[in-house]
């Protein structure tokens, strides 16, 4: 569980490998909110990644579309943005405040020993809600 003290974002690398993103499974245990920069597709993309309280990865576009933001924070196993007034359940991604269409877009993803894996074909092609 995340407590009543902010978790920020950590940026990290990832590396592209035979049509997946991958980074350290490790560096988001140690961090808990991951980021990282994705500029090999049409449209730069960031991706965002944490470990829900019940223990589920979570991976997901790291953009609240409202507000255009790609940085968020966790307190009280909420996601906040760090740029307006929106914050959603980490699980559930249900809405307490602002915009409840546009919450940080789930994208799946694998664990592999050490590594997560994302599907770069799915960051490139995600398209925006609004």
């Amino acid at each position: 569980d995340y407590d009543s003290n902010f978790v920020i974002m950590t940026k990290v690398q990832c590396r592209d490998e035979g049509g997946d993103l991958v980074f350290s499974l490790g560096d988001l245990k140690q961090s808990r909110l991951i980021r990282f920069e994705y500029n090999g597709g049409q449209t730069p993309r960031a991706v965002m990644a944490y470990v829900a309280p019940t223990g589920q990865l979570v991976t997901a576009i790291s953009l609240s579309e409202h507000c255009g933001s790609t940085e968020f924070k966790i307190k009280d196993n909420k996601i906040y943005c760090a740029h307006c007034p929106s914050y959603w359940d980490m699980m559930t991604m249900e809405a307490y405040a602002c915009c409840a269409k546009y919450y940080p877009d789930p994208i799946p993803s694998r664990v592999s020993g050490d590594e997560v894996h994302v599907s770069r074909m799915i960051v490139e092609k995600w398209a925006g809600r609004l």
